[in-house]
C-alpha cells in the first residue's frame, strides 16, 4: 500500500491511525460468578466454591473443599468421583504460565478422553484451566461434599449452575 501525503493536514489526520496500530490491545477481564479469571490462581481457585467447566468431557461440576478435598460430578456417572486438589507454585523462570491447579483422583477412576487412570497428581496451569470455567458459586449448593451418589445424571451438554439447581429443586 502506498500513502501520499498532501501537506501537513494529511499527516495529522493519519497520525492517530498509525499510532493506534502500535497501541496494546484493550484488556478484557473475564469474570465468572464474581471471580476475575485473570487474577492470580489463589484468588480464582479457593476452597468452599463450586466450579462448573465445559470441555471435551462435556459439562462437569466440582466442589473444591477448604480442606483440599474435591467431589467431581462427571457427565453420565451415577457416583461422584472423590479426589484432592491443590495449587502448585510454578517457577517463574521456567514457566510464564503462572501457578497450576492440580487434581488427584482415585487409581480406579478413568479419564475417557485421554485414556488414563487416576492415582497420580495431574497439574495444569490455572490460566489454561480457567478458560473452561463456565460458572462459579460460593458454597456447595448441590451438597456434593456430603454425598456419594450424584444428584441426578449430568448431561454432557453445556449449561449453567442456575439451570442445574432449578432441576434439583423440582
Amino acid at each position: 500500500m502506498r500513502i501520499a501525503f498532501a501537506g501537513n493536514k494529511a499527516a495529522i489526520i493519519l497520525l492517530p491511525f498509525f499510532l493506534s496500530a502500535c497501541a496494546p490491545p484493550a484488556v478484557k477481564l473475564l469474570t465468572v460468578g464474581g471471580v476475575n479469571l485473570d487474577a492470580p490462581a489463589d484468588q480464582v481457585y479457593r476452597g468452599g466454591r463450586t466450579y462448573m467447566t465445559f470441555s471435551a468431557h462435556g459439562t462437569q461440576v466440582e466442589y473444591l473443599g477448604k480442606d483440599g478435598s474435591t467431589e467431581l460430578w462427571y457427565p453420565g456417572n451415577t457416583v461422584l468421583v472423590p479426589g484432592k486438589w491443590k495449587l502448585q507454585a510454578n517457577d517463574p523462570v521456567t514457566t510464564h504460565y503462572g501457578d497450576s491447579i492440580c487434581y488427584l483422583y482415585p487409581s480406579n477412576s478413568y479419564n475417557p478422553i485421554d485414556h488414563t487412570f487416576g492415582g497420580k497428581w495431574e497439574c495444569e496451569p490455572a490460566r489454561y484451566h480457567s478458560t473452561r470455567v463456565v460458572d462459579i458459586v460460593a458454597g456447595d449448593p448441590f451438597g456434593l461434599s456430603k454425598r456419594q451418589s450424584v444428584p441426578y445424571i449430568l448431561p454432557r451438554e453445556r449449561t449453567d449452575l442456575a439451570t442445574l439447581l432449578a432441576r434439583l429443586k423440582r
